[in-house]
């Protein structure tokens, strides 16, 4: 079966090169980088950061499989399930990044971060912080370990006799299936007390939202750690069985048929090293933009590079400013229906709820609202959208790092609160290559608390919310002429 799916990936070589190459930049920003600088930052924020990293790379990868999950089906040559084999592919990091080729000519075995070690940047997204025996040997035991239940049901069961659920899409509980967990309790009093009952951990689950659990049912021992063989007890949730959503009881019998199981543990509120309202906002605004910026990634993903468009909106072919502005500024209707005029968080919102992230779309300083009309925090950029009608996608951007997608609409950090996009004022924004920054603004055009996305400022300049820095021109200069062409024109503002 597997053999099946990869068969197409000879065609699909190129594309891979791509995804993994363009994710890079994203991830390191999004969820390698705090793994890298923790000092000072709450592990536990971090180690769901990483398992929201890795639910985005589970996504890339299955985007490329025709949604087939990974599984130790590429450890095995039968097509029975070998709980063996399973566990090194579970529970190890074995050699990243992975090479098929390298697999073949070494008859090695296959682990889950081999398969999604091209999505990720760097390694260390397989371990929680809390970790401190992670290593750089190959067969080192990774922080999370893949859900039995999950990569049996690829097999039809561990005898072979059930449904083969190999897609995500067939399972009738995504929002409660476990697929990783981590391996033992680091956090909330549960330093390595393995899987016992009452342990909170982390995990991911199949429709991509991260959360806490406190475990029940495990039948682990004390610092006993899966996946090796079953507890003694023959029960083993999170880390083997699921609960029966047909008997309403937890059930291992019931454990390998995705239409009526999954994970029914009681999900829990760790609390953070620093409440919400002492988080420094500028951090948890960035924090924000890269979340859009993953979510923004899927879309394009799922759509051959295609960005949203306000096309979207009135289904236009010329593009208007009144289409655009709408696009570009309100929230629109969540979730999102196909009939409804479409506005970027509306094409975003599906990502972004499997993210966590669906409040992302506002700057923690301004204030959400769910009225359809409500102005974001987050501009779409004028250019950006324009460069779409000409057929503009992803990939045809030669300044990637430097184009703007998404700014603040007004300053609301430092001690330029509200005063809209005027000369001076420093703005967080998001760039087409995934990473956030703050810049300070210049050209602008705009009168004091003016802010876009609505008619050309008076100057009919109009940085960053409309035009561009030209990179083309002898002597690279602001040019508002330059600004729809995607091979010579960026945003160059001061950092």
């Amino acid at each position: 079966m597997f053999s099946e799916v990869c068969g197409r990936e000879g065609l699909k070589l190129a594309r891979n090169a791509f995804i993994a190459t363009a994710v890079a930049l994203l991830f390191f920003a999004l969820f390698i980088q705090p793994i890298i600088a923790t000092s000072g930052k709450n592990p536990v924020s971090v180690c769901q950061e990483n398992l929201m990293g890795l639910g985005v790379a589970l996504t890339l990868y299955c985007g490329d499989y025709d949604d087939v999950l990974p599984s130790s089906v590429i450890n095995t040559l039968n097509k029975t399930w070998d709980p063996d084999r399973f566990s090194v592919f579970a529970s190890m990091r074995d050699v990243t990044p992975y090479s098929k080729s390298a697999y073949v000519n070494s008859n090695s075995v296959v682990s889950w971060p081999m398969l999604l070690s091209a999505y990720v940047k760097d390694e260390n997204v397989f371990w929680c912080p809390s970790d401190i025996t992670r290593r750089d040997v190959p067969y080192a035991s990774v922080s999370y370990y893949w859900k039995a239940a999950i990569d049996a049901a690829w097999f039809g069961g561990p005898d072979g006799t059930g449904p083969i659920c190999s897609r995500r899409t067939n399972f009738e509980f995504p929002e409660s299936q476990i697929v990783l967990y981590e391996r033992c309790g680091w956090h909330r009093g549960g330093q390595n007390q393995g899987l016992t009952d009452g342990v909170v951990i982390n995990c991911l689950f199949m429709d991509g939202r991260v959360s806490a659990v406190e475990i029940q049912n495990s039948g682990y021992a004390k610092k006993e750690v899966p996946a090796g063989p079953l507890p003694a007890s023959g029960v083993g949730e999170p880390a083997w069985f699921n609960y029966s959503y047909a008997d309403n009881k937890f059930s291992k019998g019931q454990n390998w048929n995705p239409c009526f199981w999954g994970d029914k543990m009681r999900e829990v509120d760790i609390p953070s090293a620093k409440t919400k309202e002492s988080r420094d906002p500028k951090i948890t605004c960035q924090s924000n933009l890269l979340a859009i910026g993953s979510a923004l990634r899927m879309y394009m993903s799922d759509w051959d590079g295609a960005l949203p468009t306000s096309a979207l909106y009135n289904h236009s072919s010329v593009w208007n400013p009144d289409d655009f502005t709408a696009f570009a500024s309100l929230r629109g209707v969540q979730p999102s229906y196909r009939s409804s005029k479409t506005t970027w968080p509306m094409a975003l919102n599906l990502y972004l709820r499997g993210l966590g992230k669906s409040n992302a779309i506002w700057c923690p300083l301004d204030d959400p609202s769910d009225n359809p009309s409500a102005v974001v925090s987050y501009y779409w950029k004028a250019a950006v959208d324009r460069a779409s009608f000409v057929g503009a996608r992803e990939f045809d951007f030669w300044y990637p790092s430097a184009q703007m997608v998404l700014y603040e609409r007004a300053g609301w950090h430092g001690n330029a609160k509200n005063k809209g996009l005027v000369n001076g004022v420093s703005i967080n924004c998001l760039y087409l290559d995934g990473h956030s920054a703050m810049f300070k603004i210049r050209d602008s055009g705009y009168a004091k608390k003016e802010i876009p996305a609505g008619p050309l400022p008076i100057s009919g300049v109009g940085e960053p919310a409309w035009f561009n820095y030209s990179y083309g021109s002898n002597r690279p200069q602001f040019n508002v002429g330059q600004n729809w062409d995607v091979r010579i024109w960026g945003d160059k503002n001061a950092n």
